[in-house]
């Protein structure tokens, strides 16, 4: 994921969508600190079916989509 700004302790929170199936989903925030950013999702109920990284455009950055199966 690139951000915007490298700026030392600039943080912000990105959200993540993440659809189970049907109408079942959860949304959750990530904090990220830099131009690429690893992170561990919280334990999951059950395996989703696709996880939405910034869902809702609300950060300004490129997404990279990578096959996770």
């Amino acid at each position: 994921m690139g951000v915007l700004d490298e700026s030392p302790g600039i943080q912000i929170f990105v959200p993540i969508l993440i659809k189970f199936g049907g109408d079942r989903y959860a949304r959750v925030r990530v904090p990220v600190t830099g131009r690429k950013c690893e992170f561990d999702l919280p334990l999951l109920p059950i395996e989703p079916e696709k996880i939405v990284f910034n869902d809702l455009d609300s950060i300004l950055c490129e997404v990279e989509e990578v096959d996770w199966e």
